[in-house]
């Protein structure tokens, strides 16, 4: 016979219905009468959240919290183009252990940090403060060369570059000397210490300068701490426009230091206060001034330049050039470099007849009249390509004699106190720099053309001379161009 259910029953199974029913009304959803598999077949995390793309994987609904932080990067994705952006990071392969934390980073107790340093500001907010700012303060490394002259064409243009700098951008730029290295940067040029020793000796206002500066292991890491930040493009940019030897594309560089590399956001942080050098810190981003092209700069900062080159007689010289004497730097570079080297890297001189009649040939119509006539002549090499120099000019009647006994300084100073005329190649820049720092009425600075120049430098006239505008260069330094003998055979084939 079948038994009847008890009372105890049906209240047992009422109120089952009725927890179930209550537990409806509260959540809004049937899934909490349905076993988790019959929503998602996905296996749920550890703590009950799905990984759907920020979704409670009980509700289905967006949290708030998700909410929140996705509004905030959407912010950080719509700011200005030059904040750097967060990361973007894959979702994760696998479920994490435990659910993740979708609560933002609190902003500085502050005001709230406008669109374009959110992102920023969420980030220094969870790292220790620091001193780092971003200043228009840069460095020039000036990338030095060759002897005593060539290392004051160097400084000269590291000094015009800073001037322009400031100038133009009002960016403050301190100097970094970086003596001459061998290739691949490895054993030194002996030469860049005699050069060193020569100008901290009379040059008072450089005597303390650090000529090794550049080469030190911290300047290793700031150049590839530049390198990765800046890369090739670049570098090469900046790099080539400073050291042009057009003024325009130098302001271009600059330009482009001051309104690209000095607003870039990723520019590598320096804390000034980390570096006690004698000329001061090796800031990024640093221009690499490395270029004898200084004519634009010198023209334009003479008057800085030339006081910055002080030189010490005292210290510095000894014989005098009379006060009616012609001077004349005979480079002799066909006695340093083998001949066909020099004449093929574009250094030949003029012959002695050359010399003799037209490049002193105004001096033979003095002697006719009267007047006498003198050339006093300083050379690196007093040998006989040097004398021959002298006799050619005593056969068109010119008295010459070889300045010798003299250490290079004190030719150079001889050369610079020239008082009627100082005669000079060009391409020297020996004589060029005495004629600068002198007071001489006229410096004749002369290019000899030959086929070895045009090779080795097509545009020579245009490159290795200026049309200045300051007065004193404008009236004093004088560029001229003869012929060699070759180019007149040339021109007299028919």
């Amino acid at each position: 016979m079948r038994q009847r259910s008890t009372p105890k029953r049906y209240i047992a199974l009422v109120l089952s219905l009725l927890v179930l029913t209550i537990a409806y009304l509260q959540s809004g959803n049937l899934s909490v009468l349905l076993p988790s598999s019959s929503q998602n077949n996905s296996k749920p995390a550890k703590g009950g959240y799905h990984q759907v793309e920020g979704k409670d994987a009980i509700t289905g609904e967006v949290s708030s919290e998700t909410r929140q932080r996705h509004d905030q990067a959407t912010r950080a994705t719509t700011s200005d183009a030059n904040t750097p952006k967060s990361p973007q990071t894959s979702p994760p392969t696998s479920p994490p252990s435990s659910p993740p934390s979708l609560t933002p980073v609190s902003p500085p107790e502050t005001s709230p940090p406008s669109s374009s340093t959110q992102s920023s500001a969420e980030k220094d907010a969870t790292q220790p403060e620091t001193k780092h700012e971003y200043t228009d303060k840069a460095t020039i490394v000036i990338a030095l060369s060759g002897e005593m002259a060539n290392n004051l064409m160097h400084i000269a243009h590291g000094i015009g570059l800073q001037q322009m700098a400031k100038d133009l951008y009002n960016i403050d730029c301190n100097l970094v000397l970086r003596h001459h290295v061998g290739p691949n940067n490895r054993a030194p040029k002996p030469k860049w210490k005699s050069a060193r020793n020569n100008i901290q000796q009379c040059f008072p206002k450089l005597a303390d300068w650090d000529f090794s500066e550049g080469n030190s292991p911290h300047f290793k890491e700031q150049a590839q701490k530049q390198d990765d930040w800046l890369g090739k493009d670049r570098y090469d940019y900046l790099t080539g426009h400073v050291n042009a030897y057009n003024q325009t594309e130098i302001e271009k560089g600059l330009e482009f230091l001051a309104t690209k590399l000095l607003q870039d956001p990723k520019r590598p942080k320096q804390d000034d206060d980390d570096d006690n050098s004698k000329q001061g810190p090796i800031r990024l981003p640093y221009m690499l001034s490395q270029t004898l092209d200084a004519f634009p700069l010198i023209d334009k900062y003479y008057t800085q330049i030339r006081e910055m080159m002080t030189f010490d007689n005292a210290k510095c010289c000894n014989r005098l050039p009379e006060p009616n004497e012609y001077v004349f730097h005979y480079r002799n570079y066909q006695s340093e470099l083998p001949r066909t080297r020099a004449y093929d890297m574009g250094f030949a001189e003029l012959s002695p007849q050359k010399t003799a009649k037209e490049l002193f040939g105004h001096l033979k119509k003095a002697s006719s009249a009267g007047v006498a006539a003198k050339v006093a002549i300083t050379t690196r090499i007093p040998n006989q390509v040097a004398r021959n120099q002298v006799e050619a000019l005593e056969q068109e009647g010119v008295q010459a004699y070889l300045v010798e006994d003299q250490t290079g300084v004190e030719d150079f100073c001889f050369l610079k106190e020239s008082q009627k005329e100082l005669v000079g190649n060009a391409r020297s820049t020996f004589v060029f720099w005495a004629g600068l720092l002198g007071t001489v009425p006229k410096a004749r600075l002369y290019h000899v053309d030959n086929w070895g120049l045009r090779n080795r430098h097509p545009n020579f006239y245009e490159r290795f001379t200026y049309n200045w505008t300051h007065p004193e260069l404008k009236e004093r330094i004088h560029f001229e161009l003869y012929q060699a003998e070759e180019m007149e055979e040339k021109e007299a084939t028919p």
